[in-house]
């Protein structure tokens, strides 16, 4: 492979994908109660803040020991090797709070690595060579200028996981920040017991919003009138991603470091009478890495995207049991190539329940990165149906059908933007990409409003710009309809609801 092709291919699997590790040992954690040991040389410190490495890029000369110290982290992570070692996607281990890892390097070079889990953790290690300069991180990044402000209007409230804003005496990041859609304006930010708040659902009564946070291993309830914790640190598994509700009071969530999907029952949840540590909670097995999933209107079925393990799955709610699980690196391409090495991020399920679309990352050498929506027929959910392969951005994340199933809007984080799917229930052959909205570094979440006048808006986050994104599905094609300014710190934007009213869908 020629220098400078290898040289982009390393740079773009860094700061954008992850692979999922299998087989790989966990470090025994030091021992607990302990006084915290001094740092060897050439440690590393994990920590659940950005860059979240320190320092993201060491230099050190052959033969020299790194050790990975996990004393500031909260919940799993994986040091995964990317370039550097013959083994791709070498997975050295899996810590948790409080263990270490350690790796000796004897051949020159740079070894590109990320937490396979949270994969926006990468870092460097230059042994005997010059660090690559693209990945001497700094942090925050340089915020957009000369934003133009939407000129059409919502309805409700939108809802921003600032997942990585910071606040005083805090031993983790992350707050809400909520915007008036009627102004275009935020109106409030929730500051709170969070580490890293990845995804939140409200409750179909609109009472309660249900907040993960991805780098812990619990949940907070959220009084969705008055913005205060009803209640937190409900325990749930490592690495929660995504929430949902149904219609019966089933809270359900993807449960990212593990192979299980978390149930609860949200009266238990709210009940005052229940501790937190108390909440019962059920487990539906799946495979490896479940992240981003929905749930049909009926909260009957889900469709969940498992991460690390390059599968989707179709799950009975009522029994709370896996109908299928459908092998992705089996699927046929574009160009009549099985899709092969492939990273699911998301999977949505159409308002009529007629399909299924999953985003997900292509990680052979030849379409590194690129981006397919696979839609699938689930008349039948035990057997689904591929109908159309859809071609869109460079890592695309969360892809949800509109309320009214007409669009399906995805966040392309690699190539900053969102691809706008018509959909089309009586010829599948005619779902095809109809406009590409400008978004901006790590485009992420996406989700739903009414607009006033009628119709429809959509609100893409920005991992790396504190902007929220508006796109107008009520023009055709649709198009962008501005960009609202969330505040000069409040990075990290990744889930995002609209209550008050929430679109049923």
């Amino acid at each position: 492979m020629p220098t400078a092709r290898r040289a982009l291919m390393v740079l773009a699997i860094a700061a954008m994908v992850i692979v999922g590790p299998a087989g790989v040992a966990r470090s025994a954690p030091d021992a607990p109660g302990g006084a915290s040991p001094a740092l060897p040389k050439n440690a590393v410190v994990v920590s659940e803040f950005a860059p979240w490495f320190f320092p993201q890029t060491l230099r050190v000369e052959p033969g020299d020991e790194v050790v990975w110290s996990f004393s500031d982290a909260r919940t799993l992570h994986t040091i995964t090797f990317l370039t550097g070692f013959d083994e791709p996607a070498k997975t050295i281990t899996i810590v948790g709070r409080k263990g270490t890892a350690r790796q000796q390097f004897t051949k020159p070079g740079v070894y590109v690595y990320v937490c396979a889990i949270h994969p926006y953790m990468d870092g460097q290690i230059a042994v005997g060579a010059n660090p690559l300069p693209q990945f001497i991180k700094a942090w925050p990044p340089t915020s957009p200028t000369g934003l133009v402000a939407p000129q059409v209007r919502g309805r409700g409230e939108v809802w921003v996981d600032t997942q990585f804003q910071t606040r005083p005496n805090r031993e983790a990041p992350g707050t809400i920040t909520v915007v008036d859609a009627a102004t275009m304006r935020v109106k409030a930010v929730i500051d709170g017991d969070f580490n890293n708040p990845h995804n939140a659902m409200v409750s179909w009564d609109e009472r309660y919003v249900v907040q993960t946070n991805w780098h812990q291993n619990y949940l907070t309830i959220i009084d969705a009138a008055t913005r205060r914790i009803v209640k937190n640190r409900i325990p749930v598994g490592e690495s929660p991603a995504h929430t949902h509700t149904t219609p019966r009071g089933k809270v359900v969530v993807t449960i990212n470091a593990a192979n299980r999907i978390a149930v609860l029952d949200l009266a238990k949840a709210v009940d005052p009478a229940v501790p937190a540590a108390q909440v019962p909670v059920r487990y539906i097995e799946v495979p490896l890495g479940p992240h981003g999933g929905w749930i049909s209107p009926d909260g009957k079925t889900m469709v969940v995207a498992n991460a690390l393990s390059g599968q989707m799955s179709i799950i009975d709610l009522d029994a709370e049991k896996v109908l299928t699980t459908v092998d992705l690196s089996k699927m046929t391409d574009l160009d009549g190539k099985a899709f092969g090495a492939n990273l699911p991020l998301y999977a949505a399920i159409s308002p009529n329940k007629r399909y299924a679309a999953t985003t997900t990352v292509l990680l052979t050498h030849d379409k590194l990165l690129q981006g397919r929506v696979v839609f699938q027929d689930l008349r039948d959910p035990a057997n689904p149906k591929v109908v159309k392969i859809v071609r869109v951005g460079a890592v695309p994340i969360q892809s949800p059908f509109s309320p009214d199933g007409r669009y399906v809007v995805v966040a392309n984080t690699g190539s900053a933007n969102a691809s706008v799917i018509a959909v089309n229930y009586d010829d599948p052959a005619k779902i095809r990409v109809v406009s590409e909205v400008a978004a901006y570094k790590g485009a992420h979440g996406v989700a739903y409003g009414f607009k006033q006048g009628g119709g429809f808006l959509a609100y893409v986050t920005n991992k790396y710009a504190p902007v929220l994104t508006v796109v107008d599905l009520s023009t055709s094609p649709p198009r962008k309809a501005g960009d609202v300014h969330l505040g000069p710190d409040a990075w990290g934007g990744n889930g995002v609801l609209v209550i008050k009213p929430r679109p049923a869908h």
